[in-house]
């Protein structure tokens, strides 16, 4: 694809997001056995496909930079999220609300260094708007 105004910038923002997707909490989820009780097991079903939705987007993103001919930069994780294996979902949710919120805002500001290339910004807004429903999803299991 072509060179972007930015790419130092655009460079920084993918491989952001890729660390947050590939090493999200949602992830960690899958394994996670947090305290349920009859009224919250329903919430934790509702949201058992969040793993699956990061891995996913973790592989677009990959593809995007490799496309892009983008240099890698590896990123660290936050550590404390294997500690989130037994704790309380109303404990849970709020950090997964945290980590969208996050999200949402590091696609826009890729979206912003994309430049003029459409099948780029397509992309990227298409994540963007998967995440905006993964929010939507986890603001609505907080309400329940």
């Amino acid at each position: 694809m072509n060179a972007f105004p930015n790419s130092n910038a655009l460079a920084d923002d993918l491989n952001e997001l890729l660390a947050t997707e590939n090493h999200s909490l949602a992830r960690h989820l899958e394994e996670a056995t947090p305290y349920l009780s009859p009224r919250t097991y329903p919430i934790w079903q509702g949201l058992s496909g969040l793993g699956h939705l990061s891995r996913d987007h973790a592989a677009r993103l990959s593809n995007l930079i490799d496309e892009l001919e983008l240099p890698p930069r590896p990123r660290t994780f936050a550590s404390e999220v294997a500690s989130y294996h037994f704790l309380d979902l109303g404990y849970l949710l709020p950090k997964l609300i945290e980590e969208t919120t996050a999200q949402i805002a590091s696609y826009e500001r890729a979206i912003g260094h994309a430049g003029d290339s459409e099948p780029l910004r397509a992309e990227l807004q298409s994540l963007l708007e998967s995440n905006q429903r993964k929010l939507e999803q986890l603001r609505a299991a907080v309400a329940a």
